[in-house]
């Protein structure tokens, strides 16, 4: 990996007949070979304290940001833009994912962190396969059973089954990494509540 932006709160913008999403605010590395470096943005003034540190761990490259905001921000979609080292580039869009209240990152109230093991196990053997789709969603029932995961407005009638677009790739590969801990809790459960209130995923 060689280039990594992560762009917040995003709005769509027409430039010359084309429509593009414009952040508010962006997050820019890039590993030159010799050297990486980083920058800012759009509000610059908004973010500070920027660390970045890259390494490799399974045959994955990970990059990790740590920065703090300087002032608050509404609830905002992310955009994360990667680059290859021949450039080819991959878009993910985490939606309603991060707000920020009195300088302090919040990614949704309604997630506790309170994961039982076995549902991360479950999560693991789902992405491999070993598990079929319906016993993963008995696991998601399970949280919103417990208050673990809160869906609001939402009829909860706990029928096990999957909307009509099917559950997307991405969420197993989610799945995959959270159960290695590539990434946090918070991360995962942040997607299955999007898939949920989405009508992705019935409950």
């Amino acid at each position: 990996m060689s280039h990594v932006e992560i762009h917040f709160n995003l709005h769509d913008i027409v430039v010359g007949g084309a429509t593009i999403e414009e952040p508010v605010v962006s997050i820019v590395w890039n590993d030159t070979g010799r050297e990486t470096l980083h920058g800012v943005y759009g509000n610059e003034e908004m973010i500070t304290n920027i660390s970045i540190d890259q390494k490799i761990e399974n045959s994955l490259a990970l990059v990790t940001f740590e920065f703090e905001f300087t002032q608050p921000l509404d609830t905002s979609t992310l955009m994360v833009k990667i680059w290859d080292e021949e450039r080819n580039p991959s878009k993910n869009f985490f939606y309603e994912a991060i707000r920020v209240v009195d300088n302090t990152s919040m990614i949704d109230d309604e997630i506790s962190s309170s994961v039982p093991i076995w549902v991360k196990n479950n999560a693991g053997w789902w992405a491999t396969g070993e598990i079929d789709d319906h016993a993963f969603i008995q696991g998601i029932q399970y949280l919103i059973q417990q208050g673990i995961l809160e869906i609001p407005a939402i009829d909860q009638t706990f029928e096990t089954t999957a909307g009509s677009q099917g559950i997307p790739k991405w969420v197993k590969n989610n799945a995959g990494w959270w159960a290695d801990s590539l990434i946090s809790e918070r991360d995962f459960l942040q997607g299955i509540q999007y898939l949920i209130k989405n009508g992705i995923i019935q409950v």
